[in-house]
Parts: C-alpha cells; structure tokens; sequence
C-alpha cells in the first residue's frame, strides 16, 4: 500500500470514528450573503422574492427599480436593460360591502409586480453609492501553493466561475461555480470546498461516469447522497495531498454524516465502497488515472 493510501486509510477511519461519536450540524464555511433587500428603502424582500433574486446568484445584496435608479441620476448598463428580475407585491385589501342592510367587511387579494436590477447591473453616481451603500471589509485571502497547484493540474477541470454564495457543480453546463475565496472563514475551506466540487466534475460521462449530464434531478435522493459522500471523500483526500487536512477533516465528518442519513438504512458501510471511488476522483484530478476502467 502506497504512503498516501495509506493516508486515505487513515482519514476514512477518522471520519467514521467522528460520524461514530456524533458531531455538531455541518455549516457551511463561508459567510452566506445578506438576504435580497431594496437599495433605497432597505426592506428585505419576502416570500417567493427572496428565491427568484437568490436564485440569481448576484454579487450583491441590494436591488432597485429602473424608476429608482433614474431618481438617484444612474443608468442601468446598456447589456442588463433586458435582464430585470420581477418581484411581486401581494396584499389584502379591505372592502366594506351592504347586503340587506347589514354591512359586512370583505377582501380581495391585490396583486402588483416590480422590475428590479441588481447593483451590479447599474451605474450610480459615486455620492449615491456612499450614502446608500455599506462599507464591506474585503478580507485577505492567500493562495496555498500547493492547493494552487492541484487546481492547475486538473487537465480536464471545468470552467469554475465566482460568485453567489453557493458552491456547486453543474451537470448539464460542466461547469463550477464558487463563492469568493474572501467570502470563507479558512482560506483551506475555500480549497477543501473548491476540491468538493472538482471531484463532483470527476463524475461526469467525459471523465469516470459516475453520473450523465441530465442527472440533475437526482437532488435529494439516495444516488445523490451517495454522490456527495464519494465528493466529501475526495476533497479529504485531496486535502492531505495539499497538507491541510488537519483544518477540513471535521467538516468533512460533519457534511458526510448529514448524507449518510439520507441513505436507505443508514448504511455506513457505503463510506467504505464511497472511498474507492473518491481514490479513483482524486486520481484523475491528479493525473494518475486518465479513464474510466
């Protein structure tokens, strides 16, 4: 058995053994964006608004109307004038109505929507940006050589966007998608979640097949959980390859044990099985293993 099996020996017994004793709820380790809320008035957006503007995974929190942005002397960009977002306004509205004599109280439901662009999508005047906009402490980031280096090596990695708060990998675009490396607590949780979401790729039919690219619809079943375990296996394992295993491995217990649930009976020998295949994952980013055998 070769010294970093041998490591990936060691770091599957560890997880099982913290899945064993129990551990805390896994947290996501980076800092979840403010919820969508108007630029101007500052009230957060409620309901079904809150998803569609999250869902678009926009660099900033704050939005606001074409007839807002014109009242503070800005522009929309000429490439977003057709990219609005609509939001919906619903309220009761209260009638009084006689009928035979007596005079009852009534509803109707009133339904208004809005356009809205995201901060990003316009252009304001700087004074309006300094009164309207917080301050954000940008944190200091430092690229760890040698998780720089995994990521360089990936001959086949997809393209990895930034931005969002959500960390994923898309099937159908081959494509990842990152929130900022300053939006981490650890610099090591950036690249312990970056490795996550690279050996998800690992999966697709144009590396090991694990997965086609119109599997997207396995979100919350047992395949996918399965899925996600043999991912977390791999970004430990590729964790003690750049050496900072010592800063992930909880996490990694904490986010496997959350999917182990979801498999049918709770079957923890799949971590076993799960680690095979994220040793296959991580050789192929790697460059040890070049196709599916």
């Amino acid at each position: 058995m070769s010294n970093m099996n041998f490591l990936y020996e060691l770091i599957t017994k560890r997880i099982l053994n913290l899945i064993e004793n129990g551990t805390p709820p896994w947290k996501k380790p980076w800092k979840a964006s403010d919820l969508p809320m108007n630029l101007v008035t500052k009230i957060p957006y409620r309901g079904v608004n809150i998803w569609l503007l999250l869902s678009l995974e926009m660099p900033s929190p704050y939005f606001l109307t074409w007839k807002q942005t014109m009242a503070l002397k800005g522009t929309v960009k000429k490439e977003e004038a057709k990219n609005y977002q609509i939001v919906v306004f619903w309220k009761q509205l209260k009638y009084k109505k006689n009928v035979d004599g007596i005079e009852e109280e009534n509803t109707f439901p009133m339904l208004r929507y809005y356009r809205v662009y995201n901060l990003s999508q316009v252009e304001l005047p700087a004074e309006a940006m300094k009164k309207l906009v917080p301050k954000k402490e940008v944190k200091q980031v430092n690229k760890l050589e040698e998780c720089e280096n995994i990521v360089k090596n990936y001959a086949t990695c997809p393209e990895i966007k930034f931005g969002g708060d959500r960390a994923y990998y898309s099937t159908l675009m081959d494509k990842i998608q990152m929130p900022l490396q300053s939006d981490f607590n650890l610099d090591e949780h950036y690249y312990a979640s970056l490795f996550h979401e690279m050996a998800h790729s690992t999966g697709s039919e144009k590396r090991l097949k694990r997965f086609r690219a119109t599997d997207s619809n396995i979100f919350g079943s047992e395949v996918y959980s399965k899925e996600e375990l043999i991912a977390e296996m791999s970004a430990s394992f590729l964790a003690a390859e750049a050496g900072i295993e010592n800063t992930t491995i909880e996490n990694s217990a904490n986010y496997i044990k959350g999917w182990l649930s979801a498999i049918k009976n709770g079957d923890k020998n799949f971590v076993i099985s799960a680690a095979a295949k994220a040793q296959a994952a991580v050789d192929y980013i790697l460059g040890r293993l070049t196709k599916n055998n």
